[in-house]
């Protein structure tokens, strides 16, 4: 990014902070930055964490983050059902009534969390479908794909 580009994306990305409330804190060799948003009727936890030469890119990506929200969800939505599609109805004793899509549709996204050097993790509850627990889908490369989930 060019200095002008990166400085005006700095100055909207400080406007848009704000206007989320979103808290800082410093304690010295890491930021954290948290809230909650409304995104498109959404509303989410928001959090960010990263050192302090990283910090404004990974809050860009949390940004970023936000505006392709949509997006991410699907992207996050396949790959959980795909890592834990079989294991609700084999481990878990999955309600026969519930088919894939409607295992899909049961997720919610609940927290959308950056970390430096460009991950972006969407936690989704899931509707009592495994006991109550957050799964995550985990993005390595700044939303490009999502390659990893976890319970």
């Amino acid at each position: 990014m060019f200095d002008s580009e990166k400085s005006e994306a700095l100055k909207s990305l400080k406007k848009r902070c704000a206007e989320l409330k979103l808290g800082k804190t410093d304690v010295g060799d890491e930021i954290f930055c948290e809230g909650k948003c409304d995104v498109k009727g959404k509303v989410v936890e928001f959090y960010a964490e990263s050192i302090p030469e990283d910090f404004e890119e990974t809050l860009y990506l949390g940004m970023r983050a936000l505006d392709h929200l949509d997006e991410y969800i699907d992207k996050a939505k396949d790959l959980i059902h795909k890592y834990f599609w079989e294991s609700y109805i084999e481990d878990w004793d999955g309600d026969p009534s519930i088919d894939e899509e409607v295992f899909k549709n049961k997720l919610s996204l609940s927290t959308v969390a950056v970390y430096q050097r460009g991950v972006i993790s969407l936690h989704s509850r899931e509707d009592g479908m495994f006991g109550g627990h957050i799964l995550e889908a985990n993005s390595l490369n700044k939303g490009k794909t999502f390659t990893e989930a976890e319970m």
